[in-house]
């Protein structure tokens, strides 16, 4: 059988296609369950976080489209995009789109008059984003909030005649208002490599809080760092520790100067999944989340499988993960005192941060990227085996 996937962008050097590293092992897992693997992605040569991790599988197929990484600028490239589609779905049998691929809903009216099969993985909620992201203000949130309408209104049609999957429960709760053809998941990207049962819980000195993803708007970072020059103020010798980059990097040094925080804050980059990055999660003692909006976020699960107690903002699938008091401690969103008071919390109740740690490592220790791509690889197969010309 022959799966066509629509999700993230590429990174196409010297020795072939890179991606960030939860989406690479998204693909090599299904790349291990299906005949051929054919990823419709834009494709860049310009540097980017979407990249460090190879693309090696070789019944994996890259139907490449200009390099986009908008709506709007996939706009521009419409023409380009449709005759890519059109070139290789013949040879699929069913196609899984995320939710957020810029036209992915042309695949599935292509798709449909061949009986090619189409699902769709919900990985986050545009309206929230658009709700509460700080660039969607004035004319421009409300021009993406009606340009999404639109598109949601198709994608509602299209999941009402198909199925999707849905990052976290909350999420997929509210999408039952359009359609019951729905199954909650837990975002993952955890392998045996990536899990660390610590007996030790003692603190560094400084206390270490990390931040792992994208320096970007929606992330809540500054009231991360407001936190820290709170807990600062308040006596606590803490430091805070940020894996990523991304467009909010200058915005939030500028913050950190302006507070004095220079030696608390240090900025370590885009670190490649893996051995780098578990390095990270091994050194640290707290793992802060201050998201303002999210689907089912990979990395407070990778913090639970390095056995770090977690303080996080309720978004998403996060109280699922976490479950306030027992594998972590949950925050109101946009409430630096609020994450301040939990983060000493975590620090002095000795009792709270090893119960955390160990029940939050047992939780995701069984949430593997293997449990997370099987509901949807028996859905492919489901899909492909009932072709019929006209229908998915």
């Amino acid at each position: 059988m022959r799966l066509g996937l629509y999700h993230g962008p590429l990174y196409r050097g010297e020795a072939g296609y890179e991606t960030y590293g939860p989406y690479a092992g998204y693909v090599a897992e299904f790349a291990r369950h299906f005949e051929r693997v054919v990823i419709f992605a834009p494709v860049t040569t310009r540097d980017t976080a979407y990249r460090g991790v190879p693309i090696t599988a070789p019944n994996v197929h890259v139907a490449e489209l200009p390099d986009f990484d908008t709506h709007v600028q996939a706009t521009r490239h419409l023409p380009s995009i449709w005759r890519t589609f059109r070139r290789e779905i013949g040879d699929l049998d069913v196609i899984n789109c995320r939710n957020t691929a810029p036209y992915g809903y042309l695949l599935y009216y292509l798709g449909r008059p061949r009986g090619i099969g189409f699902f769709y993985d919900f990985t986050s909620e545009p309206f929230e984003l658009i709700r509460s992201g700080s660039r969607y203000r004035g004319w421009y949130g409300w021009f993406a909030r009606m340009a999404y309408g639109v598109e949601f209104a198709i994608q509602k049609r299209i999941m009402r005649r198909t199925f999707s999957f849905v990052r976290g429960k909350g999420p997929c709760d509210r999408l039952r208002q359009v359609t019951d053809r729905l199954c909650p998941l837990i975002s993952t990207t955890l392998g045996r490599g990536d899990l660390h049962e610590r007996t030790d819980h003692a603190l560094h000195t400084p206390v270490r809080l990390l931040y792992v993803g994208y320096l970007k708007d929606m992330k809540g970072l500054p009231d991360v760092i407001d936190a820290l020059a709170i807990l600062r103020n308040a006596g606590e010798n803490v430091e805070l520790h940020l894996v990523g980059a991304g467009p909010q990097e200058q915005s939030l040094r500028t913050q950190v100067a302006r507070g004095g925080l220079e030696d608390r804050v240090h900025f370590h980059g885009y670190v490649v999944m893996g051995p780098d990055l578990n390095r990270h999660y091994d050194q640290a003692d707290v793992f802060v989340f201050a998201s303002l909006s999210e689907g089912s976020p990979r990395v407070v699960l990778e913090a639970m499988a390095h056995s770090l107690p977690v303080v996080s903002t309720p978004v998403g699938s996060v109280p699922e993960l976490i479950e306030d008091g027992d594998r972590g401690l949950l925050v109101p969103c946009g409430d630096p005192q609020a994450m301040a008071r939990a983060v000493s919390r975590m620090i002095h109740d000795d009792a709270l941060r090893a119960r955390c740690a160990k029940t939050g490592h047992e939780f995701a220790k069984n949430i593997t990227v293997e449990k997370l791509v099987a509901p949807m690889v028996a859905k492919a197969k489901e899909l492909a085996r009932v072709r019929t010309p006209g229908r998915s």
